[in-house]
């Protein structure tokens, strides 16, 4: 049986490609297939804009729903531009979150997976070198 993840992608086109990178690298890496249903996900991850409207309240309110209601075990993870800005704030704020990654740190997926309350939000870090999986290529 694989393990589910549930990814809420609330943002710009370059938070869509970000979601579908890590999607590629947890089917690969760690097994994951994906899941419309949060409830049923080992995995959530909301991957976040700062340029929409009120985004630090929305992110908040969907962290709360997703805490109350996941399956018992799931990990919450959060990714992102507000990620970026918010670091561990976002873990002081919602404690039941197991990691924080920051935009451009989508390639460190797998390792803050298995690190809880890591917060990797390096604003310098390069991974234009980094061979993303390609989300398109595999099969859902």
């Amino acid at each position: 049986m694989s393990k589910k993840l549930f990814i809420e992608t609330l943002g710009c086109a370059m938070n869509s490609r970000d979601s579908e990178h890590m999607i590629a690298q947890l089917r690969e890496k760690e097994g994951y297939s994906t899941t419309q249903d949060f409830r049923e996900a080992d995995l959530i991850l909301i991957n976040t804009c700062s340029v929409r409207e009120r985004p630090v309240h929305k992110l908040f309110s969907e962290l709360g729903g997703f805490n109350k209601h996941k399956k018992e075990g799931a990990k919450i993870g959060v990714c992102g531009c507000t990620a970026s800005h918010l670091g561990d704030e976002i873990i002081k704020r919602a404690p039941y979150v197991n990691f924080v990654l920051g935009a451009r740190n989508v390639s460190k997926i797998s390792e803050v997976l298995h690190r809880d309350k890591a917060v990797e939000i390096d604003i310098n870090y390069d991974e234009s070198e980094f061979a993303f999986d390609d989300f398109r290529s595999l099969s859902l």
